[in-house]
């Protein structure tokens, strides 16, 4: 059962794409919160308590996430299969693949001129720039099956998948009410899909501690971030500043793809320019700002205890 929490805590934080580098300094020292006497439960509260991702904020994620790197390609499978694996629990076994599993794109990396009739090309380069990579459109067949599908029209596609072994293929696109039409709204709602099932293997461990509550009317006067103090007087320079933190944890990259609704690479209204070039939206109220400001702490990988925004 150890091993089962510590699986749910690192593929929870893989899932939520958190920084994998706040694990070294974790668990060295997780044992000074472990009551001996009632390991698991502590254990498990211990964890909850480490900026553990909820359900929604996991949900979130993968709806924009990119997984599919040549590094990463092995953890990839093993969530395809373990989905799969899901999808067959109480009827006794579950098909495996009769060759080694590569990775099949429903929508092509190159589109061919069936895809380019189905869909207007507005639609191909937000599918091409935000949706190809993600869990959606990403699914496993063997290296035979790969070649023959190619960048062959949708329709021969959900043809194949809805009679291929897998059940993750075979009970997706052989339903009633399978895409008629692959376009982003279909891969979002397969992440959508996928992604819950993937919350039902790895199930929430508890309530997840926030700095939630109402800061409306609310001064702040100073952001504690890691020992050091900010003395700040606005609720604007609070998220100026928490941005600002995570460029220099190097964490733009995960912000820019979780945080598009107030990172531009270009000018917009009130909006401020940051060190890197990119815009910052700043018009928000003091309850949405400390929204932002937790997703920030979330991706660079602190916990409660290592940031807070001091207020009156």
């Amino acid at each position: 059962e150890i091993l089962n929490i510590i699986e749910n805590y690192t593929m929870r934080r893989y899932l939520a794409n958190m920084p994998s580098n706040y694990l070294n300094k974790l668990f060295p020292i997780l044992h000074r919160e472990i009551d001996q006497n009632n390991y698991i439960d502590s254990l498990r509260r211990a964890l909850v308590g480490k900026n553990y991702p909820s359900d929604n904020f996991i949900r979130e994620v993968m709806r924009g996430r990119s997984l599919y790197e040549a590094k990463a390609q092995p953890r990839l499978v093993f969530l395809l299969e373990s989905i799969n694996r899901h999808l067959s629990q109480d009827t006794g076994g579950y098909t495996v693949l009769d060759d080694s599993a590569t990775i099949e794109h429903i929508f092509p990396q190159t589109p061919s001129d069936d895809w380019k009739k189905a869909l207007s090309q507005d639609e191909i380069d937000d599918i091409l720039r935000d949706y190809l990579h993600t869990l959606g459109n990403l699914t496993l067949v063997t290296r035979e099956w790969n070649t023959s599908m190619s960048n062959s029209a949708y329709a021969i596609k959900k043809q194949k998948l809805a009679n291929h072994a897998l059940l993750m293929n075979s009970a997706y696109f052989n339903r009633s009410d399978a895409p008629k039409v692959w376009d982003k709204s279909a891969i979002i709602a397969r992440t959508d899909a996928l992604t819950s099932i993937l919350l039902d293997i790895w199930g929430s461990m508890g309530e997840v501690t926030t700095k939630s509550g109402d800061y409306t009317g609310k001064k702040p006067y100073a952001l504690k971030f890691l020992g050091d103090d900010y003395q700040l007087d606005s609720w604007k320079s609070v998220l100026i500043k928490m941005t600002e933190l995570g460029l220099e944890f190097n964490a733009f990259e995960l912000m820019r793809e979780h945080l598009p609704r107030i990172l531009s690479p270009n000018e917009r209204s009130r909006s401020i320019q940051l060190p890197n070039g990119w815009w910052l939206y700043v018009s928000m109220n003091a309850n949405n700002i400390m929204d932002f400001c937790q997703k920030i702490a979330d991706l660079i990988g602190l916990s409660d205890d290592d940031w807070e925004v001091l207020y009156e």
